[in-house]
């Protein structure tokens, strides 16, 4: 497949799942073999427990939506740059809701092979979401 397809792929992969709310379109969108890496989400590494994460966001932020901001691919890549609204209605890592609307942006890079997505690197502003559910205040610096 070429750039502009997988570029397609991202955008009904972020309206079927995120936005849509629909659990079976992972196992269309996402290999067998496929490998997560997110550094704030150590244990969300394969097809199941990335499908997990995924149900929880959906419980913590069901009226949730995605917007993709920009994409960029070349070849078997694809960048997306989103913004994720919704409001915290479920509990998150502990957290009960807030009845907060939050705003959470990030950067997740695809690895696609034959229209499905084998890996993906995930940059998401995790602290911007903590800070706007009250669950972290003020900012530590280093």
């Amino acid at each position: 497949m070429g750039s502009a397809e997988n570029k397609e792929v991202v955008r009904r992969l972020v309206k079927d799942i995120w936005n849509q709310g629909d659990a079976t379109a992972i196992d269309r969108h996402f290999a067998a073999t496929f490998r997560n890496h997110n550094p704030n989400l150590p244990l969300v590494t394969d097809r199941g427990s990335f499908a997990e994460w995924v149900a929880a966001m959906r419980y913590s932020f069901p009226d949730g939506v995605t917007h993709i901001d920009g994409l960029v691919a070349e070849g078997d890549f694809v960048v997306a740059r989103w913004t994720m609204r919704g409001t915290h209605r479920g509990t998150i890592n502990g957290m009960p809701p807030t009845g907060r609307m939050v705003t959470v942006t990030g950067t997740t890079f695809y690895h696609l092979l034959a229209g499905q997505v084998i890996e993906c690197w995930w940059i998401i502003d995790t602290i911007g979401l903590l800070k706007q559910i009250g669950a972290l205040q003020g900012t530590v610096m280093a």
